[in-house]
């Protein structure tokens, strides 16, 4: 079997940020609510979720869902940083002349990014590593190994999006933009595309 390759050292420093956050939500609530400067809290929300497959097949989007736990460190003049875990499905229908292929994913991912904030609305900007759990790959698309998918690599890409932040409670959109080819095989690249609708509530006023 051939051995993945080690994830990038700006994934490893990630991941370990986003568990470094999250263990912060141990700490006395009395001592994590001052100055409201961090929070910790729940967030779920659905997803719609497509892969690119290059230029040579049509795909169309699955919906999906989304749920896990964040950690956010956010001061009044300066931008922020929040880590996120969470339990995510992803997927697409892709479609050839020879054949159909339907994907479906599931993954842990770790976000991490900076917040910048107006008032109460933020704009989020930073990446995230995706870790496998599963998956579910039926039919057969030209050039792709459907067994290659069935078994899927680590993934890691872009996020971004606009938030919503009103006392406890906290809504948004984001997009994920995958840079990892989960194809490692001949054939076109494939790359997840994400969109998430999220709400939340966090625990510290």
């Amino acid at each position: 079997m051939t051995r993945r390759p080690s994830p990038p050292v700006w994934l490893r420093l990630a991941k370990r940020s986003v568990l470094s956050l999250l263990l912060l939500g141990l700490v006395p609530f009395g001592a994590a609510a001052q100055g409201r400067i961090f929070d910790f809290g729940f967030k779920a929300g659905v997803s719609s979720n497509d892969l690119s497959f290059g230029s040579g097949a049509s795909t169309s989007t699955v919906l999906g869902w989304h749920a896990g736990v964040f950690a956010r460190v956010k001061a009044p003049l300066v931008p922020g940083v929040q880590g996120e875990a969470l339990f995510s499905t992803l997927g697409s229908e892709a479609n050839t002349a020879p054949g159909t292929l339907n994907v479906r994913l599931d993954y842990v991912q770790l976000p991490v990014f900076l917040i910048f904030a107006l008032g109460p609305l933020e704009l989020h900007a930073g990446g995230y590593y995706g870790h496998p759990l599963g998956s579910s790959v039926q039919g057969t698309l030209e050039g792709v190994d459907a067994a290659i998918l069935d078994d899927p690599d680590a993934d890691y890409g872009l996020v971004g999006g606009l938030g919503l932040h009103v006392g406890r409670f906290y809504a948004g959109a984001r997009y994920n933009y995958g840079l990892k080819d989960l194809n490692t095989g001949e054939g076109p690249d494939v790359r997840n595309r994400q969109a998430q609708l999220y709400a939340g509530i966090g625990l510290f006023k």
